[in-house]
């Protein structure tokens, strides 16, 4: 009879196995896991079956279904060399999964981590913003970032450069907790001159990523990403952002997913502003002080499941 660790490796590779599948997607895997309940049984299911579910085309099934012999060699490889670089996996269905992640529509089946998440329900705010960040917002993602960690938030952002750099700087500076939700796989470090930045973040957070290992950072890896810091959060803050910022899908996803959206506001002459004044045209919720934040997010902060002496200080 195979031992708890021996199943829970063969949950994980299966995970990672799905994750090799071109075509699909979070919303598909969502699907597929509602329907099959188990990535086991998603993998072991007949194209025939898999086609039942909404958007599994005849490729998409045959690929799944012989994913797991076609993937084999690189999953076995993968789950090698993330135990021997100290990485770990959190499922879906473990008790340490984020809850907030867990309860959006298209959760990831499996993160990779460096470092340590903290308790399954904890307060953190996103700051995200732009990667070609003014002074201005430079030093107010540090500032911000610094005073909510201070108070026990964490804060999470995408190790971008830019407002995310500077947040994740901010809140290292206050001795407080920060994660860093990558675009690529966790053994890659992007942009690579973050990579001190990164190994200070996994001593007192966690890098974490839902792609596999190696992934390269693509472009469409980073809307996918996004949704991740959305959804890890209560609220996210935006300081920042262009016209076309990944930034502003950040807001939108956290929309979706029903996290207040927070605006510092900026120069109405610089281009760095348009996205954050389309967004207090359209409901954000404008702050001037971290103290500001932490009044908002007040009442998130004190429901039953997260009220742990979080502002008890302030």
């Amino acid at each position: 009879m195979p031992t708890y660790q021996e199943n829970r490796a063969t949950q994980i590779k299966n995970s990672l196995t799905l994750n090799h599948v071109e075509g699909l997607g979070p919303l598909l895997l969502q699907r597929l896991r509602t329907h099959f309940k188990t990535s086991e049984m998603i993998l072991s299911a007949t194209p025939h079956r898999l086609q039942q579910i909404p958007g599994i085309g005849a490729e998409t099934a045959r690929r799944i279904a012989g994913a797991r012999f076609e993937f084999q060699h690189q999953v076995e490889q993968e789950f090698s060399d993330a135990s021997q670089m100290g990485f770990h996996f959190c499922l879906l269905d473990d008790s340490d999964f984020p809850v907030l992640l867990k309860e959006i529509f298209d959760p990831p089946l499996v993160l990779t981590l460096r470092g340590k998440l903290p308790q399954p329900v904890f307060p953190a705010i996103a700051i995200v913003g732009s990667r070609r960040a003014s002074r201005y917002g430079l030093s107010q993602a540090n500032h911000f970032a610094r005073e909510l960690a201070s108070s026990g938030i964490h804060i999470v952002s995408g190790l971008a450069r830019g407002v995310d750099a500077a947040a994740h700087r901010g809140a290292l500076d206050a001795g407080g907790s920060t994660l860093a939700v990558l675009g690529c796989g966790a053994s890659i470090t992007y942009p690579p001159e973050h990579e001190a930045l990164s190994d200070q973040i996994e001593k007192s957070g966690a890098i974490l990523s839902e792609f596999n290992l190696n992934s390269p950072p693509l472009p469409h890896h980073f809307p996918r990403r996004n949704r991740l810091i959305a959804g890890l959060v209560q609220a996210v803050l935006v300081i920042e952002a262009a016209r076309k910022s990944g930034s502003l899908i950040t807001a939108r996803l956290a929309c979706e997913y029903g996290r207040d959206i927070h605006v510092v506001p900026g120069p109405v002459d610089r281009s760095g502003s348009w996205g954050t004044g389309r967004l207090l045209r359209d409901g954000a919720v404008p702050v001037l002080s971290p103290e500001h934040v932490l009044e908002e997010i007040r009442p998130l902060l004190d429901s039953p499941q997260s009220r742990n002496g979080i502002l008890a200080n302030r």
